[in-house]
């Protein structure tokens, strides 16, 4: 995480976040993804809310923005809470958070899915923001890049897959 409580970017594999996600679960709509080795107080790898946003929609037209970050667990389908998270405990700014975001498909792999506060489900691009070394989701990059410069692309977001059954001994 950088200093505002955000995930940032590593080239070092040991440094690398380590998530566990219900494959099954998020085939059939958003769930959470928990962080194996990441905050222990916000264990769900989250979308915050941008501190400088306008209001809590992503979305063509705007510069909104939601860093990613950690949180606790939000319920699924819904518009941003605002609770605890990893930017606010670091920044001492409340922000709403969004943690059950996250969908697979076996051709997309995993992808995130901001909740607009009319329960619409937004049209995101990831990003990543190297000046606040964050990555961030974004409804209209264009918008974004005029207001806070220059982003890259997260075409892909790397995960290593590890199968794991329920009866399984670790």
């Amino acid at each position: 995480m950088n200093t505002f409580g955000e995930y940032a970017l590593t080239t070092d594999p040991a440094m690398s976040l380590v998530l566990d996600i219900d494959m099954v679960a998020a085939q059939l709509g958003l769930v959470s993804m928990t962080t194996v080795n990441g905050s222990p107080t916000f264990p769900q790898l989250s979308a915050l809310n941008g501190f400088a946003n306008v209001n809590a929609d992503l979305g063509p037209g705007t510069y909104n923005y939601a860093y990613l970050g950690g949180s606790t667990d939000t319920p699924p389908d819904s518009p941003a809470v605002v609770q605890p998270n990893s930017f606010s405990a670091a920044a001492g700014i409340p922000v709403g958070v969004q943690s059950s975001i996250w969908r697979y498909s076996p051709g997309l792999g995993v992808t995130a899915h901001w909740i607009n506060s009319d329960g619409s489900e937004a049209e995101t691009e990831l990003v990543y923001i190297s000046s606040a070394d964050a990555f961030a989701l974004v409804g209209d990059v264009a918008q974004f890049e005029v207001n806070f410069g220059p982003t890259q692309p997260c075409l892909v977001l790397s995960l290593v897959y590890h199968r794991i059954t329920r009866n399984s001994v670790q």
